[in-house]
Formats: C-alpha cells, sequence, structure tokens
C-alpha cells in the first residue's frame, strides 16, 4: 500500500528505538517493538483467557491484583514478538518463557519484586535472564 493511504506500515527492524534508562542494572526502552496493529491482535489472542495473575512464591496472595492471560505461541502477533525480543537478548527463542499478557485496572497493583530467584530457591526452573514489558495501550499516568 502507499504512503498516506491510511494502511499501517508492516514492522521492520529498522522501527526500534533503544534507549539506555540505567547502565546497571542494565535498564533499556525499546520503542517501536509492535505497531499498532500488532499491539491490538496481542490484545485479542489474549481473549478470555485472563485469570487472577499468581506469583512464584508462597504467601503473596495480596501481592499481586492484576489478570494474567497466556498468549499462544502459534498467533502470529506472539511469534512475530517472540522473535524480536530474542534477537534483541540474543538467545534462542526457544529459551523464552511463553508470553503473557497482564491486565491491570485502576486500583490493581504488582507490589516492588525481583524477577530472579536466590541459590536457596534451586527448586525452581532456572533464572530469569530479561523481562521484557511491553506496553500495548497507552499509559495516561503510573504505570
Amino acid at each position: 500500500s502507499g504512503e498516506g493511504d491510511g494502511a499501517e506500515r508492516a514492522w521492520e527492524p529498522s522501527m526500534l528505538r533503544v534507549q539506555t534508562i540505567l547502565a546497571s542494572p542494565r535498564v533499556r526502552l525499546v520503542r517501536g517493538i509492535v505497531t499498532p496493529a500488532e499491539a491490538e491482535q496481542l490484545i485479542a489472542a489474549a481473549g478470555s483467557r485472563f485469570a487472577p495473575s499468581g506469583t512464584a512464591r508462597a504467601g503473596s496472595v495480596d501481592y499481586r491484583t492484576s489478570e494474567t492471560a497466556m498468549l499462544p505461541a502459534a498467533a502470529p502477533a506472539v511469534a512475530a514478538l517472540r522473535q524480536r525480543m530474542a534477537h534483541l537478548m540474543g538467545y534462542p527463542d526457544a529459551t523464552l518463557e511463553p508470553l503473557q499478557c497482564v491486565r491491570y485496572v485502576p486500583g490493581q497493583y504488582y507490589k516492588p519484586h525481583h524477577d530472579f530467584y536466590n541459590a536457596c530457591e534451586t527448586w525452581l526452573e532456572g533464572n530469569r535472564h530479561f523481562t521484557f514489558l511491553v506496553y500495548l495501550r497507552a499509559v495516561p499516568g503510573g504505570g
């Protein structure tokens, strides 16, 4: 489709804009990882899969009040996002956790936490080396 006809441009690597927020620990802001149409497709892929969010730690019932949906890996927008994330991290796609869509409504929260486990928690499968938060809709404040 031509320029100016209202059609959305397909995603391409040149759309990525990476900004360093903090050098250590490494925090980056990546803009352009999904197009607006892909964001809507990701939300649609979550569909009616939402359930109360959990945590990996016992005794954390009041720690998180959001809802989470596991995204189907076969959905084209999910597969595309996984591939981009794997490329940015330098890890094979197969090593990524399943992608989740998390929904917060006003008043819901997730208290401060770390996305890794200490040496005493070896019963858990591996550690999370990277965490990606992809905002699919504009956040008016907070977030």
